[in-house]
């Protein structure tokens, strides 16, 4: 016959198992929830394949926190990647949001500080300081020869951001006009200055600091060629101006009798005198 002492303490150390196991079952599960909260608070934002855009040799995504930006604190995050779909990593990554000037109100710029935080994962914060349209500049650079621009269109209160433009890929680094250099553009167009075509500039010109343009480009803006000399070199310059006098050395000069003047020999205003001509005669 069992003895009940020894059946009532098999029983409590089953339950004492069981309760066990279940605590650590528990345990486990917690930890894995609250690991996936924390990676989910660190790296809020989720993004597929489909979010990449190809940009000069780069893949990149770019998202905002909260989905639809607001007047405050946002972030954003930009993930970098090359040809072949892998991180890009020591980047230099700059993000920009600017409100165009309206009236007397000057431009204003969000600019985010960006940090990368895993490779080929750029976060960082920008401040909003009031509604409205806040078009978005991103710039990926790893040396002079590989930088690409994305400009997307970004409003407080609207959902998401839409890409507008970004640097082509393959051999052409940027667009730029033949007579004002200064204009660099993601994608084809018109100067802004003078409204002549943009010309692309190919990454090989840009490495080697040359760029090509075409006869009849050339004979349009009156491009001229000429063998290279040493010459004394000089810049005429005309600007305009007005001669005046010495105030401090001018005296007024009263007849002390009446008359009137017979001969008038200083006619004109501006006519050169010496000492000692003769200005009238009395």
């Amino acid at each position: 016959m069992n003895n009940p002492s020894n059946k009532m303490k098999k029983e409590y150390v089953i339950g004492v198992s069981a309760l066990v196991a279940t605590l650590i079952v528990t345990f486990v599960a917690i930890q894995a929830d609250w690991g996936a909260m924390f990676s989910s608070l660190s790296h809020p934002i989720t993004t597929t394949n489909s979010d990449f855009v190809q940009a000069g040799p780069f893949q990149v995504a770019v998202n905002v926190e909260p989905g639809t930006p607001q007047v405050g604190e946002n972030r954003i995050v930009i993930l970098v990647r090359d040809q072949f779909g892998k991180p890009v990593s020591g980047a230099m990554v700059r993000a920009v949001g600017e409100m165009p000037a309206m009236g007397a109100m000057p431009a204003m710029r969000a600019q985010a500080d960006i940090q990368e935080s895993t490779a080929g994962v750029y976060e960082g914060d920008f401040d909003l300081p009031m509604a409205g349209s806040w078009p978005l500049a991103v710039d990926v650079a790893t040396d002079a020869g590989h930088h690409v621009d994305l400009a997307f269109d970004m409003a407080t209160g609207r959902e998401g951001i839409q890409l507008t433009t970004a640097t082509p890929s393959g051999d052409v680094a940027y667009y730029t006009c033949s007579m004002h250099p200064s204009v660099k553009s993601a994608t084809p167009g018109t100067c802004p200055i003078c409204g002549m075509n943009l010309v692309p500039v190919t990454r090989e010109e840009l490495q080697s600091g040359s760029v090509m343009v075409d006869e009849g480009r050339r004979q349009t803006i009156g491009v001229k060629t000429g063998e290279v000399i040493r010459a004394p070199f000089a810049v005429p310059i005309r600007l305009q101006g007005q001669i005046t006098y010495d105030e401090t050395r001018l005296s007024a000069i009263s007849l002390r009798f009446n008359g009137w003047i017979g001969d008038l020999f200083a006619d004109f205003e501006g006519k050169p005198v010496r000492k000692g001509d003769k200005l009238f005669t009395v």
